[in-house]
């Protein structure tokens, strides 16, 4: 009997997303190197819903250790412990290089 096909590694949706500083405020911003979008946070949104957390993914998941990246997550110590938090989009939306 053989084994069942391995399956294929899904692909890291933040490859080609680059880190840059604006000229002129020296602030840290992120840029998707095909798109040309840009982002002043870390991760930047995703296109494919699919990789966004639903409103039924919890707010907060506990961990002892930084296990890698999880879309629309932060790996933290807030004040439920230490784990991965949604990340929380700020409520304004800031001027980024390339976008203005």
């Amino acid at each position: 009997m053989s084994d069942p096909p391995a399956k294929k590694p899904k692909p890291d949706p933040y490859a080609k997303w680059q880190s840059a500083r604006d000229e002129k405020t020296g602030a840290v911003y992120y840029y998707h190197a095909d798109s040309k979008k840009t982002s002043w946070t870390w991760p930047p949104p995703l296109d494919d819903e699919a990789d966004t957390p639903s409103d039924d993914v919890p707010d907060f998941e506990a961990s002892a250790t930084y296990q890698g990246r999880r879309p629309g997550r932060v790996f933290k110590r807030g004040d439920r412990g230490q784990g991965y938090y949604r990340d929380r989009a700020p409520n304004g939306t800031a001027a980024l290089p390339g976008n203005l």
